[in-house]
């Protein structure tokens, strides 16, 4: 059996299912439901992979998002409930078919403001997703061992080698693709750390009294990153500092 085969129990099978394949929702009511072509598959193969997203590719989806330069990280955000009413070729609107492709879903629902919150259903779709959008922003498979070796010098406060492994990766990105501008590294920086491990919490944005942290990470510390294009290391120090993030 699947919990033989992984020698973990029924519970934890179970959890384990809803992780990874579980999280659909459809309507305003809170039923969810699981991928049933990764559901059957995982039982079949007795393996947990991303076997829906390796139907097919989102080349359309991404490019899409590059033409209107959307911001991944506004994921999980809130759309108008009319974002869902019409449907205009000439005009489409990136979250809305974000959501009927099945890389969005429904998380909640404000009937006063006529709101609704998407986010990703599960880690299949979010960790596959945010995999392709990093190979295709930066035009570079970065490599897994790549991502353990930046969580393995993160965790024993290796910061010299963090921005070792950082440089490598964003040196090897082609020179004809890079754009003059902090939001673009911090979004390259956002989805690495969004895939090194679930459990780093990854902020962008975090806005505080006094301004705009660029990239907060929690794991057992709290990390404060500040980006300076054209910059100095001392000046984005000194930002955080005076502004006492």
């Amino acid at each position: 059996s699947f919990c033989e085969e992984k020698n973990i129990s029924e519970d934890q099978l179970s959890s384990e299912m809803e992780y990874w394949y579980n999280g659909y929702r459809f309507s305003e009511n809170t039923v969810k439901v699981f991928n049933p072509f990764s559901t059957l598959l995982a039982f079949d193969k007795k393996s947990f992979k991303n076997y829906w997203f390796e139907t097919g590719t989102p080349a359309f989806l991404i490019q899409m998002m590059k033409e209107k330069e959307y911001d991944i990280k506004n994921i999980p955000t809130e759309v108008p409930s009319s974002s869902f009413s019409t449907y205009e070729l000439e005009n489409m609107d990136v979250l809305p078919l974000l959501f009927q492709t099945g890389y969005l879903t429904l998380k909640g629902n404000n009937p006063i403001e006529m709101t609704y919150t998407l986010d990703y259903p599960n880690f299949e779709v979010k960790n596959s997703f945010l995999s392709y959008l990093l190979n295709s922003y930066s035009k570079n498979k970065v490599a897994s061992g790549q991502i353990i070796l930046l969580v393995r010098a993160l965790r024993e406060n290796n910061f010299d080698k963090v921005f070792q492994l950082l440089t490598n990766i964003f040196s090897s990105i082609p020179y004809d693709i890079h754009i003059e501008m902090e939001k673009y590294y911090q979004s390259l920086f956002y989805l690495i750390f969004s895939l090194i491990d679930t459990r780093i919490e990854v902020a962008a944005e975090k806005r505080t009294s006094k301004g705009r942290i660029d990239i907060i990470l929690i794991d057992r510390c709290i990390y404060i990153i500040e980006f300076k294009f054209g910059g100095t290391k001392e000046g984005a120090l000194q930002q955080i500092k005076d502004k006492k993030y």
